[in-house]
């Protein structure tokens, strides 16, 4: 069984899980997207990611994630965090999990990109 408890005011979220075979329940953080100014993006309110949580990039560090469009989704009283990180040469990723206890988004161009990443 896995089960997720999110802390809304600490800097990051706090995963708990459980499974058989694991020996009991065991803390891991997931980094939060602290602030985006991606505005057109239909998880963003008020320079905020209200999706529970966001892909960055493969070769680049780009959000996997966002999407354009006037109608805003995902849930006001989450703050998004890094689901994954697939940019092997970030200095934040160990073993597809960013280690960061938070990222900063920012668009770049025509996408967003994570200004967090920095390079190994």
């Amino acid at each position: 069984m896995v089960f997720f408890i999110f802390r809304r005011n600490s800097l990051y979220e706090t995963v708990k899980y459980n499974r058989k075979g694991c020996g009991g329940e065991k803390d891991m953080k997931m980094s939060q997207v602290l602030d985006c100014d991606a505005v057109n993006c239909i998880y963003n309110k008020d320079k905020k990611c209200h999706t529970l949580a966001v892909n960055i990039g493969d070769k680049e560090p780009l959000c996997d994630t966002f999407m354009a469009g006037a109608s805003k989704g995902g849930f006001d009283d989450v703050i998004g965090g890094v689901g994954s990180c697939k940019v092997s040469e970030c200095s934040f990723n160990k073993s597809y999990e960013c280690t960061s206890t938070g990222v900063h988004m920012s668009i770049v161009g025509d996408h967003v990109d994570c200004k967090t990443y920095h390079k190994k």
